[in-house]
């Protein structure tokens, strides 16, 4: 399995604190069946330069990799990338395409939590399709849904050529079950991750949710969302 968003690499962000808790995490990961990782730390260009936060990143993955080895512990193949956050202009950065997932054209984005319906948002986005040549997954998109009702509002993002991701940390508290099924039963579903941040309220439980989802919408929509997440890590630049 692969779990594709993921805040597990040691003292970058919000995510794991220490290397101790990062190898918990990874440890709980491979027990269910993880076998690779996609390290996903935030990124906002008004907070870091791309070059700086490159070398932090790197330098947490070298440490928890070669604290795992020294402690001999395995642990699931690791591949970096990061959660950027969408801002204007962000299509003519330069720097944008080495924030992509791996050596591939995949680019995990963020969306801003209000008013995001802003045309600059779809702008921006068409703009890294088209100019960039880089393929968007949007980052639990389920988060940005506060009703069932409100799922016309996002038809426009619907229809762009992109990925959307799902959360499965909350599922299947009653808010996040309704809008997460009805993503799922309209085939609006590309990518599913843990988002996990520690070993606490926000563990990795991919296996234990994903569970949850076979039960609900069959196994062929699990395979799918494995399946999906194979061919994107798959992509070349």
């Amino acid at each position: 399995m692969i779990d594709f968003h993921t805040h597990i690499l040691p003292g970058l962000d919000d995510g794991a604190e220490s290397i101790q808790i990062s190898l918990e995490m990874l440890q709980m990961e491979l027990s269910q069946g993880v076998n690779t990782v996609v390290a996903t730390p935030h990124f906002s260009f008004d907070k870091i330069s791309v070059d700086d936060f490159l070398e932090l990143r790197d330098n947490s993955y070298n440490t928890i990799k070669t604290y795992a080895q020294e402690k001999n512990v395995p642990v699931p193949e690791i591949i970096l990338g990061a959660e950027v956050k969408l801002s204007p202009h962000i299509s003519k950065r330069d720097s944008l395409e080495k924030l992509c997932i791996g050596s591939t054209n995949i680019i995990l984005l963020e969306m801003p939590y209000h008013n995001w319906h802003e045309s600059w948002v779809f702008d921006e986005i068409f703009a890294i399709i088209v100019s960039k040549k880089l393929i968007p997954v949007i980052a639990h998109v389920d988060r940005y849904i506060e009703k069932k009702k409100d799922f016309d509002k996002f038809q426009k993002l619907f229809r762009m050529d992109l990925n959307l991701q799902i959360d499965l940390d909350r599922y299947p508290s009653r808010h996040s079950k309704k809008i997460i099924d009805k993503l799922i039963k309209e085939e609006l579903v590309h990518i599913v991750a843990s988002d996990c941040h520690d070993t606490g309220s926000r563990a990795p439980m991919l296996k234990e949710k994903l569970d949850l989802i076979r039960k609900k919408h069959g196994i062929k929509v699990v395979n799918s969302f494995m399946e999906n997440a194979v061919v994107l890590l798959n992509s070349q630049k």
